[in-house]
């Protein structure tokens, strides 16, 4: 059906219990959609001091299991360059949105404001 880029902020609200990704989750795979990270999600995620619990670790490695992870490589870094110098976003936000383009698919963020200025990017909020 199609693809989605679950952005780090996603992961990380869920794991702090700010807001579940679960619903997220559930619809995507009811809808038949692709689950996809980048490897800078993957780090910020790991990076977080959310997981230096034991119970947090166990539940984002269940919750990664269930998303292919992209990596970044000499397109999607060219293409994140392109957007930092066009629209003047932060690296990693131009790399995750690069990355959500590599495999057209739909960035769904909590930070609008990140990623908004970029017309040829999709994307979806969580409430």
């Amino acid at each position: 059906m199609g693809e989605y880029l679950a952005d780090s902020n996603i992961f990380i609200d869920h794991l702090r219990r700010h807001a579940s990704m679960e619903p997220f989750m559930a619809r995507a795979e009811q809808e038949g959609y692709g689950l996809h990270i980048s490897t800078l999600t993957l780090a910020e995620i790991e990076s977080g001091q959310s997981m230096n619990s034991l119970t947090n670790r166990q539940e984002a490695n269940f919750l990664l299991s269930k998303f292919e992870t992209i990596a970044v490589n000499d397109g999607i870094a060219q293409r994140a360059g392109e957007m930092r110098r066009i629209y003047g976003i932060e690296i990693i936000d131009a790399l995750i949105a690069a990355t959500a383009l590599s495999v057209n698919a739909t960035l769904v963020t909590r930070n609008i404001k990140h990623f908004e200025g970029i017309p040829e990017l999709e994307i979806k909020t969580l409430a």
